[in-house]
């Protein structure tokens, strides 16, 4: 008889919607609902500190940090604020921008020729912008190489990385492929065809130079890129059922955790993609993972709640 799976730690209740994003700093866990709402939840209390309703009450794609105590909100509004903390308190926006894009896609944020900035896709399909987040001025524009009007599809899922020295973005899009871009250059590397189906979510550790990307198919891919920086396709494990949302490989490059459209977290190496646990916390599809510095993991699910979990630490 197999052994049933572990539980949740701990689940966090009271979000006024679907939990459309998770970001960890410190002992606090940011989360955004598809209602539009910012959570602050303190991890020693489990409780919100603070909740402010924001983007139109549309779904919140990304939150993250900056520097001098603010965070970043991007929401399917198309607008990006910029908030103040405060101890305790509900931030105060103190800046916003457009971003041109009303899609699925969360934004991310980098340090780029020593500006606090937010690579974010357009709404003229396969484009992506790099914004300075003080001027809101495009710094960088990525255009796809194809001629065809319709490029690659929209842009599904990004992830920002720096490797010898060049700082690289990896790009899902909607017709199946992975795509490495040079964000100096503003040059399109290489590119890998995972799918037929969009690219939902991708990942890459630079520690043990591998990355995991998946659709809304039944496979999740593992690749590597070579020294010229081509992506190589080495390993695809194909799971029961189709729909992965979300995709994170842990910063110690030991563990990568899945969140499928079937409520189900699936954890895997992170070196061989080989499965070691799934993880049953939630009754509707996870729309979002993330994983704390001490190593805990957090999923957030369109049934209101957020799993905590420390299985693996």
């Amino acid at each position: 008889m197999s052994r049933p799976s572990p539980g949740p730690d701990f689940t966090l209740r009271g979000n006024d919607g679907a939990v459309t994003c998770l970001t960890f700093d410190g002992d606090v866990l940011f989360s955004g609902t598809q209602s539009g709402t910012l959570y602050a939840w303190c991890l020693r209390s489990r409780r919100p500190m603070w909740t402010v309703e924001s983007h139109a009450k549309l779904s919140v794609l990304m939150i993250a940090p900056l520097s001098v105590q603010r965070i970043l909100s991007q929401g399917r509004d198309g607008l990006v604020h910029v908030w103040q903390l405060r101890d305790g308190q509900p931030p105060i926006k103190t800046a916003s921008f457009k971003s041109d894009h009303h899609g699925f896609c969360a934004a991310c944020v980098v340090t780029f020729n020593g500006k606090e900035s937010v690579i974010i896709p357009t709404d003229n399909r396969s484009e992506i912008t790099l914004k300075d987040i003080a001027s809101a001025k495009t710094a960088v524009t990525l255009s796809p190489r194809n001629k065809d009007p319709k490029g690659y599809g929209m842009v599904m899922s990004l992830r920002n990385f720096t490797q010898n020295n060049r700082q690289l973005l990896l790009v899902g899009y909607e017709d199946g492929r992975v795509v490495l871009w040079d964000l100096l250059s503003q040059s399109e590397l290489s590119s890998l065809s995972i799918s037929e189906e969009s690219v939902m979510c991708v990942d890459y550790s630079s520690r043990i130079n591998r990355g995991v990307a998946a659709s809304v198919g039944a496979d999740i891919h593992l690749f590597s890129l070579s020294g010229d920086l081509q992506l190589l396709n080495m390993k695809i494990v194909e799971v029961t059922n189709p729909g992965f949302q979300s995709a994170v490989i842990r910063d110690d490059a030991k563990l990568v955790a899945t969140g499928g459209w079937d409520g189900r977290v699936r954890l895997f190496s992170a070196k061989t993609l080989k499965p070691l646990a799934v993880l049953c916390g939630h009754t509707e599809g996870i729309q979002c993972t993330a994983f704390s510095p001490d190593h805990t993991l957090a999923t957030g699910s369109k049934d209101k709640t957020i799993s905590l979990w420390s299985i693996y630490k």
